[in-house]
């Protein structure tokens, strides 16, 4: 795992096209915390595919906020 410095802004990683377990592994490296409003599950999801999130990747936000992040269900395509 990969340490960030303690910097009270960071960048917001880019968490689409990611599967939900690498998300969840990346915005914890990047010291952001995810929220996903279309999978109260989040937290068990592992093979569904971010399709698309809320701040944009790159945005400096301050260590701990929430990135929202939408996932594709399997076989619906549209994910939201």
């Amino acid at each position: 795992m990969r340490i960030t410095p303690k910097t009270p802004e960071v960048r917001v990683p880019r968490l689409v096209g990611l599967m939900a377990v690498d998300a969840r592994e990346t915005a914890q490296a990047r010291g952001v915390l995810l929220a996903a409003p279309d999978r109260p599950d989040f937290h068990l999801a592992v093979v569904d595919y971010v399709v698309r999130q809320y701040p944009q990747p790159g945005a400096e936000v301050p260590r701990g906020a929430v990135v929202t992040v939408w996932f594709d269900f399997e076989g619906e395509g549209g994910g939201g």
